[in-house]
């Protein structure tokens, strides 16, 4: 329980943008289910079509390692979840 208010506390700080609540969001939302991911790739600055944010998790315990995509919108300040995958470890 507490790590759980601990995540929500970490998302006000982290992914609150223009009026909407860290928790809120859909980075907001994956933190505070997942915590932290174990490996970001951040390809939102760059000058690309499509700026995103990648984050991985590793499930040790399922073997499983599962990605989250999130594009960049509103002029990369806000991201939106397109996509999760699944794979075996």
């Amino acid at each position: 329980e507490k790590e759980f208010y601990t995540r929500v506390d970490s998302t006000l700080k982290l992914f609150s943008n223009r009026g909407r609540l860290g928790w809120e969001t859909d980075l907001g939302k994956i933190y505070i289910s997942n915590g932290p991911p174990a490996e970001i790739l951040a390809r939102s600055l760059a000058p690309i079509p499509t700026p995103y944010l990648r984050w991985t998790y590793f499930d040790k315990r399922e073997g499983k390692r599962i990605d989250y995509l999130f594009r960049a919108i509103d002029g990369r300040k806000e991201y939106e979840l397109t996509e999760t995958t699944e794979s075996d470890l």
